[in-house]
């Protein structure tokens, strides 16, 4: 299936369209990545989901999200993150990212092992918490991307894996941050 994406005009423009196996409709801004961050007109999108088979109902069919967090060092939270990234989730993934990293961390680690699907709204916080925008605080680093083709992949269609810090190995990296 094909995204039907709609142009918002400006410099911005769609770099992906796909729907899978359930749906995907990425869209990234085309302004360098150092930009402050400006309230971006949304697009309008629309895309068929299907699950196993079966059209569904899209991402409020499965609003489930869990979020922990834990200390990873002294100056590190690792946040896991379970379940879907997409419209319904974000803005709850949002607030507790907004939350946790109140204190400022130096360091956030998201594990995205556990995320099953990733729309262009769980991209968006991706590049919110790498910029440091929205209130999300510490520097980005994401582990469990490379096992999880869902993330990797759409990572890999928006070219962020170039941009965002991405571990393979959790424990690692908590011993480099703790140097």
């Amino acid at each position: 299936m094909i995204a039907d994406v709609e142009s918002w005009g400006g410099s911005c423009t769609p770099t992906a369209r796909r729907c899978g196996p359930r749906s995907i409709a990425v869209l990234a801004d085309q302004r360098p990545f150092g930009r402050s961050c400006p309230t971006v007109a949304q697009p309008r999108l629309h895309c068929a989901t299907v699950s196993a088979g079966q059209p569904s109902n899209g991402p409020q069919d499965d609003p489930q999200l869990e979020l922990t967090c834990r200390q990873g060092g002294d100056d590190v939270i690792v946040i896991t993150v379970r379940g879907d990234l997409d419209l319904a989730t974000v803005p709850q993934a949002r607030t507790y990212l907004q939350d946790k990293t109140a204190a400022r961390p130096g360091h956030v680690v998201l594990d995205m092992a556990g995320v099953g699907f990733m729309s262009s709204h769980g991209v968006r916080l991706l590049l919110d918490a790498h910029e440091g925008c929205d209130d999300i605080h510490g520097r980005l680093h994401l582990t469990g991307v490379s096992a999880n083709q869902p993330v990797k992949r759409v990572l890999d269609i928006t070219g962020l894996t170039l941009l965002l810090d991405i571990h393979d190995d959790q424990d690692h990296l908590l011993r480099t941050l703790a140097r």
